[in-house]
Formats: structure tokens, sequence, C-alpha cells
């Protein structure tokens, strides 16, 4: 049994007595405390959203803490629960509920518990066992009060426990992370691109005030279009054409703004020629795209190449959040003599089988540089690395607190946030450190109230 931290061993005394969520960045081993409590028990149960993590999670719980293991994934045609703990995916266990006795396990371990809303299988899971302690594993919860809530009430958890990187009882085994914002000039051949969309989606969003329909932006996609369908026919089809024309313009001026040429050559090449909004948007688009064909490499594209060309001898990470523009970012670095390989989703063709032996590659030294999606932010057990490049910020403090956890593990750590100035950019790298620092500040405040006498559930919220 590995020895556990002080840090650790006074979490764990929480969560031997209470349901509890433990929020701790990654790398300061929040897994190895719900291991310890599993232990204690004579069942558990521990549940991970990926089955490489649950094989990852299950080899590791058998090195350390009991033999007495079996992994359980929608792999197996025939699933038995013979061994006291089960490593298994939520999906595999919610397909196997009415074979399972309610009291089969002491203990369930919701690893990346920040899922567990909606209708996610960890709340049905929640719902139906009743085992005498539950524990929640994350590094972040998010920053919206609601959502936090919704899962403490989903996993029916009594307390909370949250460290970060700067308290007394944690520092003496973190190692310094610098986090540095790089903010990247648009030229102005780019500049004037980007008005030229300006200017078009103007004309889309006057035709939608026109007909008394809300200009769209990410969050009301579904509204609008509801608003829309319930126009008549002929206010109906202007409206759509002008629907779907401002939200193509507005994803193909994101993509010129914070990726690359490139990426707005392969969005644009595979819009569907048949649509009607399609055929009249490439003939508006047709003087934009004519001075597209003349600009040069996004001057994010260079930063990012000439950063990682003066860390060259370091491994590292570049996320990037579009599947085009990673497998470009990739081809460039390999131009520039850089070893570099891609790391995907399996949705988009790459097998569980391709991510874990990437993974051992990168472990083994033989390339440099991991260009990933958001499948390296949770989950797979990546290796060391020195250091983090975001190609572009995003809003989300989860996601962001997960990048961050990627470097500074076992040694010093660097975090470079790429920014395209005066673009949405801007706006998501302060919405990032604003939702950061307010999911501790929500964090503190339920943490306390769960902690008064008569405050051992969420009726009082």
């Amino acid at each position: 049994m590995i020895q556990l931290r002080e840090y650790q061993k006074n979490i764990a005394k929480t969560c031997l007595f209470h349901n509890c969520l433990i929020v701790l960045p990654t790398g300061l081993g929040k897994t190895h405390i719900a291991f310890y409590v599993m232990s204690r028990y004579k069942t558990g149960l521990f549940l991970a959203p990926t089955k490489p993590l649950v094989h990852q999670q299950a080899q590791v719980f058998k090195e350390h803490y009991s033999k007495d293991v079996q992994i359980v994934t929608g792999e197996q045609r025939k699933r038995e629960y013979k061994a006291p703990y089960i490593f298994a995916t939520p999906q595999t266990i919610v397909s196997d509920l009415e074979k399972l006795p309610k009291d089969r396990f002491d203990v369930i371990v919701f690893d990346e518990a920040h899922k567990a809303i909606g209708n996610y299988a960890y709340v049905k899971i929640a719902q139906y066992f009743k085992p005498k302690r539950i524990i929640a594993l994350t590094a972040s919860p998010g920053h919206d009060r609601e959502r936090i809530q919704e899962i403490l009430k989903n996993l029916n958890i009594e307390r909370i426990e949250i460290r970060t990187d700067e308290d007394e009882d944690v520092k003496p085994y973190t190692n310094k992370k610098f986090l540095r914002y790089l903010l990247v000039e648009l030229t102005p051949e780019y500049k004037h691109l980007i008005n030229m969309l300006t200017e078009l989606q103007k004309k889309y969003a006057e035709t939608l005030k026109s007909l008394k329909i809300p200009v769209p932006n990410k969050s009301t996609i579904n509204e609008v279009s509801q608003l829309i369908n319930q126009l008549d026919n002929e206010k109906k089809y202007k409206a759509m054409i002008a629907f779907s024309k401002y939200l193509n313009l507005n994803h193909i001026k994101e993509l010129l703004e914070t990726e690359s040429v490139e990426a707005v050559r392969d969005y644009i090449s595979k819009l569907d020629l048949n649509k009607q909004s399609i055929k009249s948007l490439m003939k508006d688009l047709k003087p934009f795209l004519e001075a597209l064909s003349k600009v040069g490499e996004h001057p994010k594209v260079k930063r990012a190449i000439s950063l990682i060309k003066a860390l060259k001898g370091k491994k590292g990470i570049l996320f990037s959040q579009y599947t085009d523009q990673i497998r470009y970012l990739k081809e460039l670095l390999e131009k520039e003599g850089i070893k570099a390989e891609i790391f995907i989703g399996k949705h988009k063709g790459y097998s569980r089988k391709q991510q874990l032996e990437t993974l051992e590659r990168f472990r083994r030294g033989e390339f440099d540089v991991l260009v990933s999606s958001s499948i390296g932010e949770e989950g797979l057990d990546v290796p060391v690395v020195d250091y983090v490049i975001f190609y572009e910020p995003v809003p989300s403090a989860i996601r962001t607190i997960q990048r961050m956890g990627r470097t500074g593990r076992f040694r010093e750590g660097y975090v470079y946030v790429l920014v395209s100035k005066g673009t949405r950019d801007q706006g998501y790298m302060y919405a990032s450190k604003r939702r950061t620092n307010q999911m501790y500040s929500i964090l503190e405040d339920l943490k306390s109230q769960l902690e008064k006498p008569k405050s051992r559930t969420l009726l009082d919220f």
C-alpha cells in the first residue's frame, strides 16, 4: 500500500465517515485517497469514463492495494461480478443494473465526477445502489453554482474536500508551474479578412432582425432555431437561409481569428454545396476567398512553431480544438525537424490501441511533442511533460485546469497560452481566469454549508 501524504490522510479521514467530493489538481494523488478508502472496505466499485482509464487504475490498485480485482467493460459479452473490487465504465454498469443487488458494493468511486449531471450514467448508478460510502473525484467541477449543486445532489455528497497548489499542506509536494499568456498581433491582411466577414454577418443579421428574429450566438442557437420554425413558410425559408449563413460565417471567422488559413480552407471545402444556403453563401464569399488565397500563414501558427523550436529537447503537449488543425500543426512541426504525433479521439477514426501506443511511444521518448485534442485533457495517463501549449484559450474552467495539470507533476512545468489580440481569444482568456476563481469561491461556500451541523444534505441550498 502506498504511503499517503499528510493532506491525503486528512482527506481520507473525511471520506471514511462521509460521502465526499474531492477536488484536487491533477497530479496530487486524489485517486490514491479513493483507493485507500476503498481498500478499507470488503467490496468496492471504481468507475471511470473511458476503458483505457479503467484498465490503468485497476492495474495500480492491483499493484498497491489488492489483487482481488476484476475489470468489467462493454467489450465482454458475458459479464460476471465475482471479485470484491470491480473496475468498470459507467455505461457497462448501467446496462447490468438489474442483475446487481443494490447493496453489492460497500464503496463506489466516481472518477471525473464533474460528469455526474443530466442523464449521464453516473447519475443512474448513484440512484440505484445503496453503498456505505461514495467518493467523487475531480480536478474541477465547473464554475456554475447550480451545476456543482447538481453534482453534489446526484452523488449524495455530504462533504467537500478542496486543495490547491497554494495550500500549506500541499506546497511541499508540488513543483513550480509558470503560466504565460503570449499575445499575438494579427497582420493587417488578416484584420481586413475579418472585417470582410463581419460586414457579411451584419447583412444576414439585418435580415433576421427584419423578421423579428434575434441574432444567434453559441448559447442561443437552439432557441433561435425554434423561433424560426414558428414563422409562416415564406418568412421561415428566408430566416433559415440567413440563420445558416450567419452561423457558418461565425465559425469561419473564429477559425480565421484563432486557428489558421488552412483550417478555414478545410472547413469551407467540407460545406454541403447541395444546400441552397451554402450555394448562396459561396457566392457571397467569393471576394473573401480571393483575398484569403493571398495571405500568408497565421501569426499564431508561426509563434507556436517558433516556441516549440526554442523548447527543443523538452517534452510537451500542444492542445488544439480542431482535428484538421491538429494534423496541420503536426505536419508543420515535422517539416521543421521536430518529432511529433497526433492524439485524437476514437470518433475521429483513431482507435484505443493507437491512443495507448502513442502514449507509450511518447513515454519512451520516441518523439517530443504530442499534438492533442481535448482527449488529452483528462482520463488517460499522459506521461510527464515539461510544458503545455494552449493553441487557443478555452473558456471552460474544467478544461483549463485539466490542461494545465498535464505539466508540473514531477518537476517544474510551463504553460503557454497563445492569444490572438482583439479577437474572441481574449474574451476566452478572461472568462477562463474569472471562472476558475469563481469555482473555488463557490466550492468553499458550499463546503461551509455542508459542514454546518444542520446542513448534512443539499436541502438547505
